[in-house]
């Protein structure tokens, strides 16, 4: 399915060398020369801390994720550093990384809805990642925020696989109301049987 783009940056790694990213960075937009002069080493190291939260397991795996987690809600430009995890995260071939940066973007707060503002008022040059908008609106959904259905909503054409989903997670009644009308209305047979077999879930 196409969808929007929004601008992402650079790899913080790309401009620093200081360890080759795992996989180059998917969204193409150019490098300037200002970002290479000024991006704060701070940036940086927060990069590699999500690279090593996807590498470790058990207990460091938790620490590590709630350090991150610290991070995004005290940063003083969480959305550079909500983009940067994200961005990590989804460039990432590893198991399990959009379900890593569902559940890290659910704890954002109320920093998720501004970070949504924030990128969609970005020019939209170009096709976008719908793994991307993907972990938005799970994130969006899992989190306990009052406006998470209608940022759900306002985020639909992104990616309905999501979308639905999502209403799934947030479960009131006025999701699961939603999703009964998708599971006869949707034009897509997969939209429709998705929030079909949600429904059926919720109600057992």
């Amino acid at each position: 399915m196409n969808t929007a783009a929004i601008p992402i940056r650079p790899s913080f790694s790309t401009v620093f060398a200081f360890e080759p990213a795992e996989h180059p960075a998917r969204f193409g937009y150019g490098l300037l020369e200002e970002d290479v002069k000024t991006e704060p080493p701070a940036a940086l190291r927060f990069e590699h801390e999500v690279v090593r939260f996807q590498r470790a397991v058990g207990r460091q795996r938790d620490v590590a994720r709630s350090a991150i987690v610290k991070k995004l809600l005290t940063a003083d430009n969480p959305d550079e550093y909500i983009q940067t995890a994200l961005h990590a995260l989804i460039s990432s071939a590893r198991p399990g990384r959009l379900d890593d940066a569902v559940d890290i973007l659910s704890e954002c707060g109320r920093l998720l809805p501004q970070f949504v503002h924030e990128m969609l008022s970005q020019p939209q040059t170009s096709e976008g990642d719908e793994d991307y908008w993907y972990a938005l609106i799970r994130g969006m959904g899992k989190s306990t925020l009052p406006s998470a259905r209608m940022f759900v909503e306002l985020l639909w054409p992104k990616s309905p696989e999501a979308a639905v989903e999502a209403l799934g997670d947030i479960g009131d009644g006025e999701s699961l109301k939603r999703l009964h009308e998708v599971a006869v209305g949707d034009p897509s047979d997969f939209i429709r049987q998705l929030a079909a077999g949600i429904v059926e879930e919720c109600s057992e």
